[in-house]
């Protein structure tokens, strides 16, 4: 049960960033989506795929290309637990995107 509550954590969450939370952002800065952005999320991304197409399975395709959580090697199964929860809440630039892109990255983005 704990590892697919685990599991679960990582689909949810990531489904609440890319469908409200990084919506909200790009609004309340008025720039487009693809400018807010956060390598964290990003990692989670790759976790959320392994765990819905591969069985929960770390592979090198995708958590293998994590850039800052490197929870699992490639073959291992993703068994996401309080610690690496407490590590993923730690790594998010809360104040990054509180300030939203700025002017010379909006330029270079768009």
């Amino acid at each position: 049960m704990a590892t697919q509550l685990g599991q679960m954590w990582a689909v949810y969450v990531y489904a609440e960033w890319e469908n409200n939370f990084r919506p909200r952002l790009a609004a309340a800065h008025s720039c487009s989506l693809n400018q807010i952005s956060a390598y964290t999320f990003g990692d989670l991304r790759r976790l959320r795929h392994d765990v819905l197409h591969h069985r929960a399975i770390a592979t090198e395709e995708w958590t293998g290309r994590c850039e800052l959580l490197h929870w699992f090697k490639p073959g291992e199964q993703l068994i996401i637990l309080g610690e690496h929860i407490a590590d993923f809440m730690s790594r998010v630039p809360w104040a990054e995107l509180k300030e939203g892109p700025t002017a010379e990255a909006s330029a270079v983005r768009e």
